[in-house]
């Protein structure tokens, strides 16, 4: 009986563990504000729920680097990113816009000094440098997502930068307004929302744009030209590793295509047909001027 009674307890042991692990809680810290769970692919990370709520997050992790509050650093480490953007060190650029980001959000959170909007902006400003130029070098992190929301909600906020706000959705790491499907497009959109729709429902997204026009923008992670020249391939951020792959063989765009750069944010059209194991494809691909 005591056996049985035991099977019985490790039993339910399991099931609670195991919801535990699956699904999140929402945390209280400080009790002054609440960070929200978000789910990016199969990485968990968090949001907060306003903008007071960034400047508190940022502050936490920058007391990890040092100088949290130091207006002379700060100014070298802005001349740092000046300096570095113009050497095209974009790895630098990255680093230093993440750190100042951090410094400014400690630094408003320490003496509140400049008006909570100003904060916003110059805070969004630089996590907006951070994300872009990253995504320039590398594939974005969940962090990277998180940071690219952050930046857009304090943008948003303090209502300055709308070329960057505009970069961030041109991107596909921070999710625009839906777009307004063009005339001859079934479906308009950025190369990760597309991929995101096809790996949520495969079958019901080739039912409806299998042989359709697919307008997509995204940023161009893969660059590769036949040895002949009579070919470019592209492929554009999708959701995690997969990604959009557009084929361009037609002469007119492939000189085009030449001119373009890994990292950049372009739109192409071509008609979606499901041929490839990995990723999205489309035939009959062009670059939207």
């Amino acid at each position: 009986m005591k056996l049985f009674t035991l099977i019985i307890f490790l039993f339910i042991f399991f099931i609670v563990f195991t919801k535990y692990q699956s699904f999140g809680f929402t945390i209280m810290h400080n009790n002054n504000y609440i960070i929200q769970k978000v789910t990016f692919g199969n990485i968990s990370t968090s949001q907060p729920s306003n903008t007071s709520s960034i400047f508190n997050i940022l502050k936490l992790e920058a007391h990890g680097y040092g100088n949290e509050c130091n207006n002379i650093y700060i100014k070298d480490v802005i001349n740092s990113i000046s300096r570095d953007i113009t050497l095209g060190r974009y790895m630098n650029v990255a680093i230093d816009a993440k750190l100042e980001a951090h410094y400014q959000a400690a630094c408003y959170v320490e003496n509140q000094g400049i008006p909570l909007v100003d904060a916003a902006s110059n805070v969004g400003e630089y996590l907006a440098t951070y994300v872009l130029f990253w995504h320039k070098i590398a594939t974005p992190s969940a962090s990277i997502f998180v940071s690219a929301k952050y930046s857009e909600i304090l943008l948003k906020y303090s209502h300055t930068y709308p070329q960057l706000i505009s970069d961030l959705y041109k991107s596909g790491l921070v999710k625009g307004p839906k777009l307004k499907v063009s005339n001859n497009a079934a479906l308009n959109t950025t190369s990760i929302s597309a991929d995101e729709q096809y790996y949520s429902n495969s079958f019901a997204f080739n039912h409806r744009y299998i042989n359709k026009t697919l307008e997509l923008t995204g940023s161009i992670i893969f660059l590769d030209s036949s040895n002949s020249g009579n070919e470019v391939t592209i492929a554009l951020q999708g959701e995690r590793f997969n990604h959009v792959y557009c084929n361009i063989t037609n002469k007119n765009y492939i000189n085009q295509a030449y001119n373009i750069k890994k990292g950049q944010s372009i739109t192409i059209i071509g008609i979606y047909k499901p041929s490839i194991i990995f990723g999205m494809e489309l035939n009959q691909c062009k670059i939207q001027p």
